[in-house]
């Protein structure tokens, strides 16, 4: 058992892989010790170049041999004092056993397409209020277009009527960008702001999770 010194470092969040390597989601210290304890994850950490990881008792001897020597011995917030030692808190973890993979469709929805493209017109380029926004078929329902990710946009009451149930090429109209499928990321971008560690930039793009979409219940 073990017994921490510094119970408010045990708040702080660390980045939990599966065993394929994927973010998966975000756990406290505390509980990022207690899978390392009972042998059901390894600490994960940059060395050399490389990955390397531990299971606890190798990482009790890693924290030992580089208490002095790193650049995180003299920042106490990257240690955690317990009863025997001092802890380097692994700020990743890679499950051992764990292969699943957090649902990741998106409801295609009225909402998260105006989410997805930021309640911008892709067509002229103007943001707007939801209530001067409508959904457009790039290629029209009437000439074989379907409902998908890849043929909807967020267009403008005014965009949307010059199109019209034309082409983009009958009406001399363009996108701002191809549409597509959004990503449904595991963790909630509003915790990853807050909680991010320097050391989860080689698995995450923190730049890429910009679109934040729900499950409302509004269809197209």
């Amino acid at each position: 058992m073990l017994i921490f010194y510094e119970m408010s470092k045990l708040s702080a969040r660390v980045l939990v892989l599966n065993r394929f390597w994927q973010v998966v989601n975000i756990c406290t210290v505390k509980r990022a010790f207690s899978l390392l304890f009972q042998d059901s994850a390894r600490a994960v950490v940059l060395d050399g170049g490389g990955f390397q990881t531990f299971d606890f008792q190798g990482w009790i001897n890693y924290s030992q041999n580089n208490f002095y020597s790193t650049k995180e011995a003299k920042e106490k917030k990257e240690w955690i004092r317990t009863v025997k030692y001092s802890l380097r808190i692994p700020w990743i973890i890679l499950l051992v056993h764990y292969e699943g993979y957090p649902r990741l469709k998106v409801s295609l929805t009225r909402r998260n397409v105006y989410k997805r493209d930021n309640f911008t017109c892709q067509y002229c380029g103007k943001k707007f209020q939801p209530k001067y926004l409508n959904i457009d078929h790039v290629i029209p329902k009437h000439r074989g277009g379907k409902t998908t990710w890849d043929n909807v946009v967020c267009s403008c009451i005014w965009c949307n009527l010059k199109k019209g149930g034309k082409t983009l090429e009958e009406a001399g109209m363009r996108l701002l960008k191809k549409p597509s499928a959004p990503v449904k990321f595991p963790i909630h971008q509003e915790d990853l702001i807050k909680f991010f560690h320097p050391s989860w930039k080689h698995f995450i793009d923190l730049s890429y999770w910009k679109v934040k979409v729900g499950e409302e219940d509004a269809s197209l």
